[in-house]
């Protein structure tokens, strides 16, 4: 997580006052870091992580832990011939992109929230969606 990225994601925690914040696939601690400080500075909150290997193996799975496309069909024979359930856990780098395919999903801003950023921002969506020409 960029310090950029890591600012939103405290801001984001500052604003909303969560008495709780469940952070799923805690990797480096960096994205947990920033939600702690925040709820620390909000005076209140619980942060919850949950490192999905450590989980799958309290369950009685195996887990593997999978960082390059080798690991990751390494892991898969692996898992193939395993007597038990087998969790492939790949971290993965959100700066890392992917190349286009000429298109674009549209992923609009949530219609229900009580926060007046949110319902801002829904409005702004909605006005630049009834704007928007459709060439086909």
């Amino acid at each position: 997580m960029s310090p950029e990225q890591g600012r939103i994601v405290y801001d984001h925690v500052r604003a909303a006052r969560p008495a709780e914040v469940l952070e799923l696939g805690t990797a480096h601690g960096v994205g947990a870091a920033y939600m702690a400080a925040a709820l620390r500075d909000n005076g209140a909150g619980r942060l919850v992580t949950v490192d999905f290997a450590a989980n799958a193996e309290s369950l009685g799975a195996r887990s593997i832990r999978a960082c390059t496309p080798a690991a990751v069909r390494a892991a898969l024979e692996s898992a193939r011939t395993a007597d038990r359930t087998t969790a492939i856990v790949v971290p993965v780098d959100i700066e890392h992109r992917v190349g286009g395919y000429e298109s674009w999903w549209d992923v609009p801003i949530a219609e229900v929230s009580t926060m007046d950023a949110v319902q801002k921002a829904r409005e702004e969506y909605v006005r630049a969606r009834r704007a928007e020409r459709h060439y086909l």
